[in-house]
């Protein structure tokens, strides 16, 4: 009845909730089914003793019986996932916000990028010289050339205004219109695009 039991965490789940289930019984779900001469029992045991002595990578996996790229790739996939979840932003996240509108304004330049991993963690910051009202579509193309060299999966673009009208321009419109463009079709998002003057702070984003 244990055993029964113990190859059943979905229904653990279903009658406890998830915190009662085990790692090993996690992983189980994860995995779905296991290989074709060993249970996906098994094979959660197995891997949740690489989890315990931290030897958990796509090698060590694809060196396990039963257990091929697929389901590899479910397992990192998961547990990246739950990793990134506990480091999801709170209301934290509007002061560091903050941080880079204030940088922004201190900036000599008129744009900044900042460029983020999948992860969130930030890659590079570059300030581009080039006039946006002389080459919106170039300065869109260098911004999008960094992000790929970089294998960005986020930016977030900063603009630094010396005039006091935080409204955009004609020239700035077709900027933000040619980076929503292009990180549609490269699959990277655009986190924000503001806009600071000395006192004040606007997000562009959703000009278009």
């Amino acid at each position: 009845m244990d055993q029964l039991l113990y190859e059943r965490p979905r229904e653990k789940l279903q009658r406890n909730g998830v915190s009662f289930l085990t790692l090993t019984e996690l992983i189980q779900l994860i995995l779905g089914s296991g290989g074709a001469h060993i249970s996906s029992a098994r094979l959660a045991k197995t891997i949740a003793q690489l989890v315990d002595t931290h030897a958990l990578s796509y090698e060590s996996l694809k060196q396990i019986k039963g257990v091929g790229s697929a389901k590899v790739s479910q397992v990192l996939a998961a547990l990246e996932f739950g990793r990134r979840v506990s480091l999801l932003p709170d209301k934290a996240s509007f002061k560091h916000k903050n941080e880079l509108l204030t940088e922004i304004r201190q900036a000599k330049y008129g744009l900044v990028c900042y460029f983020y991993n999948g992860s969130g963690e930030n890659l590079h910051t570059k300030w581009y010289q080039i006039q946006i009202k002389d080459h919106p579509s170039l300065l869109a193309k260098l911004i999008f050339s960094d992000a790929l060299a970089l294998a960005a999966r986020s930016v977030f673009v900063g603009i630094h205004l010396k005039r006091d009208m935080i409204i955009p321009e004609l020239h700035e419109l077709r900027l933000i219109r040619t980076l929503k463009d292009t990180a549609m079709v490269l699959q990277i998002d655009i986190l924000d695009i503001y806009a600071c003057n000395k006192t004040t702070s606007l997000s562009w984003k959703n000009e278009t």
